[in-house]
């Protein structure tokens, strides 16, 4: 039977003992805590005739919030007095101190341990995004994986910035990564550049006439399929010095051919823009910007930390309010920026189904196989119809096959393994090592040249090692072809 006041967020009904709110536009229900409203907020629109409107109808409702600045010259403000143009500094910081805005937001920070045991509970009906800055796919893309192989559950959408690949270098590299397609918008200049690697199992469609290349800025955009309902995936990188006019304006174009869908959209990327200072008027000019457009964003903590500066660069913008979010951080050492994260819960699974199977053959015996498949052949019934006999050759011979070597399904502790199967027992301990060294010092904020010394030394040292028992592994698996040809240009195909 189907809900009558169905809360637009957790499906669940909206009673009349509870509290619950209707939006004035769409006139859809909310539980107020689903909406993470507080209790105050509540009864004062409660007790007023002041109407409410849901995140996703409050930007249709905002004067001048799809208006694009070449539309009207009546918004140019270049001439303007400093009274009429200028925002109180304080209105952004007002804002981003409100417990209300922060509590909506869970942000934190995971080192390695942690966030592999946070992706044991996640599913099939959990979207769940990464953005790394890679500073060089390259040369990081092996060390990303490994990090990526350690999940109990991969991500279904990876998005790098800082690629750096070009013109002059993409037919050098495999960037490909296995059960992933891989997109990406190429820089003009030897760095930036952005990517995005989509599961196999999802459906994805590379939006190119809004991805773009130019001086100090790439962008790519994609369109994923969940169920019945799109959504749009945008990958960004802002270079450092490039110019904030026109990042913006472009930005702003792409987002108003968006928003006309009305699909949720998900961006993220490395902006350059710290949005913890936010007396800046870049930061002010970008913060409306995206507001404008009902946009918000998830990650709310420092991604790139030095000994002298904590800087907010790497951020993740939304304008779904329907899904349940989790976002942060992880403690990864591929670059000087932390990998970002978001997980979104949905109501259901999203995947095409794609289990890894394989033969267990640990018990099998060729003699005992051979002589079972001969008794059962001889007694096998014979017909005259040639497709009802190889049908029944068949069946036979699968359920023999079956019963001396079933067919099992590989848990994700053994996917991870046979991702890597170079990675000895030792290897991995030592990963764990490096890993719970890196966390010590950001936890202690580590100012001793030395310490930061000793776990380069030792991360060089295991990466080295690593490599060494990757070629060794795959030269094994070369010398064991015995000449045959098509074995080893498979075993060479598969060569990371």
């Amino acid at each position: 039977m189907p809900v009558k006041f169905p809360c637009s967020i957790c499906g669940k009904p909206c009673k009349s003992n509870q509290k619950c709110i209707a939006c004035d536009i769409c006139n859809s229900w909310l539980h107020f805590r689903c909406i993470d409203m507080c209790i105050s907020t509540f009864e004062k629109l409660a007790s007023s005739p002041e109407p409410y409107y849901c995140r996703g109808c409050l930007p249709q409702h905002l004067p001048f919030s799809y208006i694009l600045n070449t539309d009207s010259d009546i918004f140019n403000l270049e001439n303007a007095n400093e009274s009429q143009a200028s925002i109180p500094p304080n209105l952004i910081n007002d804002a981003m101190a409100d417990n209300d805005v922060n509590d909506t937001i869970s942000c934190q920070y995971y080192h390695s341990g942690h966030f592999i045991e946070y992706t044991k509970q996640l599913t099939t009906k959990d979207l769940f995004m990464v953005h790394c800055n890679v500073r060089s796919l390259n040369k990081n893309l092996c060390y990303l994986q490994q990090y990526l192989s350690e999940l109990y559950y991969k991500p279904d959408i990876i998005a790098i910035s800082e690629t750096r690949i070009n013109s002059t270098n993409s037919h050098l590299h495999d960037h490909q990564m296995h059960g992933y397609s891989f997109f990406h918008c190429d820089s003009t200049t030897k760095a930036g550049g952005v990517g995005a690697y989509i599961k196999n199992t999802i459906d994805a469609k590379h939006i190119q006439e809004l991805s773009k290349s130019f001086d100090g800025c790439e962008s790519l955009w994609i369109e994923v399929g969940l169920n019945k309902e799109n959504i749009i995936v945008g990958v960004v990188y802002r270079h450092p010095h490039n110019n904030m006019n026109v990042f913006q304006e472009s930005i702003m174009q792409t987002l108003h051919k968006l928003t006309v869908n009305k699909k949720n959209i998900y961006v993220m990327g490395d902006f350059n823009i710290d949005l913890l200072k936010s007396s800046s008027n870049h930061v002010l000019d970008f913060v409306n910007l995206t507001n404008c457009f009902g946009l918000r964003n998830l990650i709310n903590k420092p991604t790139r930390v030095t000994k002298e500066t904590h800087t907010l660069l790497d951020h993740i913008y939304t304008n779904d309010s329907k899904h349940r979010m989790n976002s942060g951080m992880c403690l990864w050492d591929i670059s000087d920026h932390y990998p970002i994260f978001c997980v979104v819960s949905l109501s259901n699974s999203f995947h095409r189904v794609a289990k890894v199977t394989f033969r267990d053959t640990q018990q099998f015996s060729i003699e005992n196989f051979l002589s079972e498949l001969q008794i059962t052949l001889s007694n096998m019934p014979s017909s005259e119809d040639v497709n009802s006999s190889l049908s029944t050759l068949l069946t036979s011979f699968e359920n023999v096959l079956n019963k001396h070597a079933p067919l099992k399904t590989l848990s994700k502790r053994q996917e991870r393994i046979k991702s890597k199967p170079w990675l000895t027992k030792g290897l991995l301990r030592s990963i764990r090592t490096k890993n719970k060294l890196y966390t010590n010092l950001y936890k202690k904020l580590a100012q001793d040249e030395h310490k930061w010394a000793e776990f380069r030394k030792y991360r060089n040292k295991l990466n080295h090692l690593i490599e060494k028992s990757k070629v060794n592994y795959y030269m094994q698996q070369i010398a064991s072809s015995n000449n045959n040809s098509s074995l080893m240009w498979k075993t060479i195909k598969n060569i990371e």
